[in-house]
C-alpha cells in the first residue's frame, strides 16, 4: 500500500529507529511473506485504523478522560513472553481507560472487523494471521468471535 509518510529518514521511535530494517514484527512478517511470494491480505484499512485513533483525540480535545495505569515496555514484554494474553488485553483496556469509548474504538469494533475478514478469507485460503495480542483474548475477542461463528 502508500507509505504512512512521505519522508525518506527512518521512523524513530521508542524501540529505536528502523534503519532500513523492520522494527515491528508485524512488518517483518508481511516482508517475510513478501519475499517467500506469499500473498498478504489486510484485514483492516488504515483509514480504518486512523479513524479510531482521531475519535480518541477528538475524546481528548473535549476533555473526557480518567486516570489510568500507565503500562511500561518492560511489563508487557514480560507479561507478552510468559504467554498471558489475557493479562494483555486487560492492561491495554486500562491503558485507554483514560478516554471515553476507547477500548470499545480501538479493540473492540476491530476485533468484529479483522474476525469478518479473518471468516472470510479462511474458507478460501490457507492462512498464517498476524494480529497484535491484546486483540485476541477476552468475551469480545477475536478468537471469542470466530469459536461463536464455529
Amino acid at each position: 500500500g502508500t507509505p504512512y509518510t512521505t519522508s525518506k529518514r527512518a521512523t524513530k521511535t521508542n524501540y529505536d529507529s528502523e534503519d532500513g530494517r523492520p522494527q515491528f514484527l508485524d512488518l517483518y512478517l508481511q516482508l517475510l511473506a513478501y519475499n517467500l511470494n506469499k500473498k498478504c491480505y489486510t484485514l483492516e484499512s488504515i483509514e480504518d485504523q486512523l479513524a479510531a485513533y482521531a475519535l480518541i483525540n477528538k475524546s481528548r480535545v473535549l476533555g473526557i478522560s480518567s486516570p489510568t495505569e500507565k503500562v511500561s515496555q518492560e511489563k508487557l514484554m514480560e507479561i507478552y513472553l510468559s504467554g498471558n494474553i489475557e493479562r494483555i488485553r486487560e492492561m491495554m483496556e486500562r491503558q485507554l481507560s483514560d478516554t471515553k469509548d476507547a477500548y470499545q474504538w480501538m479493540i473492540t469494533e476491530r476485533n468484529f472487523i479483522m474476525a469478518d475478514g479473518i471468516d472470510t478469507l479462511c474458507k478460501k485460503n490457507s492462512l498464517f494471521i498476524a494480529i497484535g495480542a491484546a486483540h485476541l483474548a477476552g468475551p469480545t475477542g477475536i478468537l471469542q468471535i470466530l469459536k461463536e461463528r464455529g
